[in-house]
This record gives C-alpha cells, sequence and structure tokens, in this order.
C-alpha cells in the first residue's frame, strides 16, 4: 500500500469516484445519505 504504484492508483481510483459522484444526481444523494447515516452512528 505505501508503494509509490498503489498510492497513485488509489488516487485516481478516489478521484475518479468522487468526480462521477459529484455529476451524477442519485449517486450523489446515496453518497451523502450514506454520509450521514454513518457520522450520525458515532454521536
Amino acid at each position: 500500500m505505501y508503494k509509490p504504484l498503489f498510492g497513485r492508483l488509489a488516487l485516481l481510483g478516489a478521484g475518479g469516484y468522487f468526480r462521477v459522484t459529484s455529476r451524477v444526481p442519485p449517486l450523489r444523494r446515496k453518497f451523502l445519505d450514506d454520509f450521514r447515516t454513518y457520522r450520525g452512528k458515532q454521536d
């Protein structure tokens, strides 16, 4: 995981995921709903 290639691939994958999520409204809603549910369980 700490090798340069894997880190770059992880960043590329995360960037792609967030790019797609921000442009597709149903995915954005699901992402935000899941995020709020997850964060709400910590309180």
